[in-house]
């Protein structure tokens, strides 16, 4: 017995080293950045958040997992807070599939926390979002209603949506709306340490929802920004 007792401490403190290694890693890879904090503005991790976070991270025993919770140590390490405890719970009893198919999901999401709903889909749609629903990482799925999201044209007949220094830019002279399923909080947690959207992909899917309800659409990079205003370059991509 005392045997088995020593081989689990080992263990864990093994999976507890490996997660440790890899934040450090992380945070060599991507410090990220200080200039707004101050030694007045600087925060601590909670006692309490890094009980949890120690008790979910020992059992980590694959190397992706363990990478999971480096980032996710390396987030917090750079940002008290980032990460909140439902969020570490519900990392911890995600099981492979339900992880698999949020990873594909969110890498098409058109904002931080709108996932677009194609305006046809089938079951095993469904019960995809449905898994990732109860397992806390989108909201509440109304397929009949759907939730929509409203894409308002300012003056100049244009919506902008930025993301990074691209801009996808859509000419129309109506409200155009399309249904989405929205991450939650934890959803947007989580998102945030898997492989960054490409843009570009994101703009082909959001291209692919405003064909036939909005007059054209296209990409351009932002050259400067200033307070509320952009400026744009000459469009690098058109898709209609």
């Amino acid at each position: 017995m005392n045997n088995e007792i020593t081989i689990s401490k080992l263990r864990s403190i093994e999976n507890r080293l490996h997660i440790l290694n890899n934040a450090l890693k992380e945070l060599k890879e991507n410090p990220g950045s200080d200039k707004s904090e101050t030694k007045s503005e600087f925060k601590k991790i909670s006692p309490d958040w890094f009980n949890y976070f120690e008790g979910y991270a020992e059992k980590a025993t694959t190397e992706y997992v363990r990478s999971q919770w480096g980032k996710i140590l390396a987030g917090e390490i750079r940002q008290p807070g980032s990460f909140s405890l439902l969020t570490l719970r519900i990392l911890a009893e995600l099981d492979q599939r339900t992880a698999e198919w949020f990873k594909e999901e969110v890498r098409f999401r058109i904002t931080n926390s709108d996932i677009l709903l194609p305006e046809k889909y089938g079951s095993e749609l469904l019960i995809r979002m449905n898994a990732l629903e109860q397992n806390g990482l989108l909201g509440h799925i109304i397929p009949a209603a759907g939730i929509f999201k409203y894409f308002e044209p300012g003056n100049e007949k244009i919506v902008l949506l930025p993301e990074g220094n691209l801009c996808f830019r859509v000419y129309t002279d109506k409200i155009i709306k399309l249904a989405v399923i929205e991450l939650t909080n934890a959803g947007r947690e989580i998102a945030t340490i898997l492989p960054p959207v490409d843009p570009m992909s994101m703009f082909e899917k959001l291209a692919e929802a405003f064909k036939g309800k909005a007059k054209s659409a296209d990409v351009c990079k932002i050259n400067k920004k200033e307070e509320n205003q952009m400026f744009l370059s000459d469009p690098i991509r058109t898709f209609f």
